[in-house]
């Protein structure tokens, strides 16, 4: 299950990244030894979260936050983030990026934090083998994008499915 990518989040945008994996002992913040680091867009409407992409990645560089940001995001849309210094440098390149320190546990980024959350309890709960993280990643984002539809999300999904190209296993893990 994935999305097609080819609709980009429009409207109000928010950015963040997260880290999954387990506790490690001695390691705050960004820094992890063995964790995976994640991307997340989410695209916010008037009844809440419409659409979501997420993207495991190496680090939260500037040149990797805006790759991720300019292949999921449209150039109108209006992007909030946190005030990470990456992101603080991407501000003067895009004018349509701003940038907000995280207040009060997060409080003024509440939408994009309960999308982690769920994305956290789901691959604790679901998925234990982190080197298979994007495709998770995927299938979470293909099933929230389409949790509204109401009439024919299964025959969508064996539509694509059928249409695909075949995947082995070793496919995958290479």
């Amino acid at each position: 299950m994935e999305s097609s990518n080819i609709h980009a989040l429009t409207g109000d945008v928010e950015v963040d990244e997260f880290v999954v994996g387990q506790q490690e002992e001695g390691v705050v913040g960004r820094k992890n030894k063995s964790k995976r680091l994640v991307v997340i867009a989410i695209e916010k409407g008037k009844k809440g979260v419409k659409r979501i992409y997420a993207k495991q990645m190496a680090n939260s560089s500037k040149k990797n936050l805006k790759e991720f940001i300019d292949a999921k995001i449209s150039p109108v849309a209006s992007i909030k983030t946190d005030g990470w210094s990456a992101y603080r440098s991407l501000e003067k390149e895009m004018p349509n990026l701003k940038t907000e320190k995280s207040m009060r546990k997060g409080k003024n980024f509440e939408s994009i934090h309960r999308i982690i959350m769920g994305i956290k309890s789901w691959l604790r709960g679901t998925h234990g083998h982190a080197k298979h993280l994007q495709y998770y990643l995927n299938e979470y984002c293909y099933r929230y994008n389409r949790n509204r539809m109401t009439d024919g999300i299964f025959e969508n999904l064996i539509t694509r499915l059928v249409r695909h190209v075949p995947r082995t296993y070793k496919m995958i893990v290479n």
